[in-house]
């Protein structure tokens, strides 16, 4: 509850006495509603799915209670709540000593769950401080389901849409950059949209002809494409590694998306090709929404929950994360991640990454800074 107060009166830089007068008051209040809460859970419900690593008690407290109790435990990770740190374009500003810490708590994050849950929800390419069994995310989906889920058309002039949430590490600058080269000889219009209100880029989206995601992406598919893909309409999604990401899925069906190499020339290159070939432009929208109407509507989503819980999930569908190799991060180019890493190594060392239990993936790190 202390967490959600806003007042204009507690400034975060001036009145820090204040709010941490504020903070003692009332986090007696918030443990016993949140204690009753759980007691009240307890009785009532069987399966607990927590998302993002949530903490519902503090240090995994409830996690310890729900497994004395005998419920069934998921936890659900979406990327930067797992991701090692410096493969995280999110901390690429942060001083090493800030980045040392944050490291340590994100990999005591992953070890204290593992501990105590039943299913893991992961990423391949997020899974560097893993050591048990999980489901991949793509294959669990991402539950998503709207009333008006018809293919809308577009406008006769092309309207290319991009909503960064952060600019920064979505490489909104290299698709400025090559967004402005191409006005110069194509007919469209170009709407960035950011920090936006969530009916605002839907209403957009409708409309569009097609959308440019992210260029440092390590999923084949996240929210924006999935939204962008219920309407029909496809996007465009940058990544180093994606291949590998693909792999991991199993034969199973793979994420419609037009994947590229996150440089000026290859999205030029895409963006030219949605605009000049109408045809597949449509028909890669259709798959993308085909897909994620038959694997990730909230409903069979929810069915797929439910099949993990009464064990009936083949076993083919959990994955080693032995098998999980992947360095190139999130959000992140390769410069910036090599610099970042390298200077990481020569303050703390190797000891550092908290990679000694994946040997192989700690090797290529040190080879990829040398």
């Amino acid at each position: 509850f202390w967490r959600r107060i806003n007042l204009p009166l507690f400034d975060n830089n001036r009145n820090f006495i204040q709010r941490a007068c504020l903070y003692a008051a009332l986090y007696p209040f918030n443990t016993i509603i949140q204690s009753v809460l759980l007691i009240t859970y307890l009785c009532r419900y069987d399966v607990f799915i927590f998302g993002g690593g949530y903490k519902f008690l503090g240090h995994y407290y409830e996690r310890k209670i729900l497994k004395f109790f005998g419920k069934t435990i998921i936890d659900v990770f979406h990327g930067s709540d797992s991701r090692p740190p410096y493969l995280n374009g999110n901390f690429s500003d942060i001083s090493d000593k800030r980045l040392l810490r944050q490291t340590k708590i994100i990999y005591d994050r992953v070890k204290s769950i593992e501990r105590y849950a039943d299913f893991i929800i992961e990423s391949p390419a997020c899974s560097q401080f893993r050591q048990k069994k999980y489901i991949p995310y793509l294959y669990m989906g991402c539950p998503f389901s709207l009333s008006d889920n018809d293919f809308v058309k577009t406008e006769e002039r092309p309207i290319i849409i991009h909503a960064p949430s952060k600019p920064k590490i979505k490489g909104s600058d290299l698709v400025r950059r090559t967004i402005a080269k191409l006005q110069k000889d194509y007919d469209f219009e170009y709407v960035e949209l950011v920090n936006r209100p969530h009916h605002e880029v839907i209403k957009y989206i409708q409309n569009c002809s097609f959308v440019i995601n992210q260029m440092y992406s390590d999923t084949l598919m996240s929210g924006l494409d999935t939204e962008a893909a219920w309407f029909g309409k496809p996007s465009i999604v940058g990544g180093y590694n994606l291949d590998f990401v693909e792999k991991t899925e199993n034969n199973r069906p793979v994420a419609p998306t037009y994947r590229i190499y996150p440089s000026e020339k290859d999205l030029e290159k895409a963006i030219i090709h949605l605009l000049t070939d109408k045809n597949y432009c449509e028909k890669l929208g259709r798959k993308a929404q085909a897909y994620v109407r038959d694997n990730w509507e909230s409903k069979k989503v929810a069915q797929k929950y439910i099949d993990l819980v009464n064990l009936k999930t083949d076993a083919s569908v959990f994955r080693d994360p032995a098998d999980d190799i992947d360095i190139t991060g999130c959000g992140i180019s390769l410069d910036i991640k090599r610099n970042l890493i390298s200077n990481y190594l020569i303050k703390y060392g190797d000891k550092a990454l908290y990679l000694n239990h994946k040997p192989r993936i700690k090797e290529k790190l040190l080879k990829c800074v040398s």
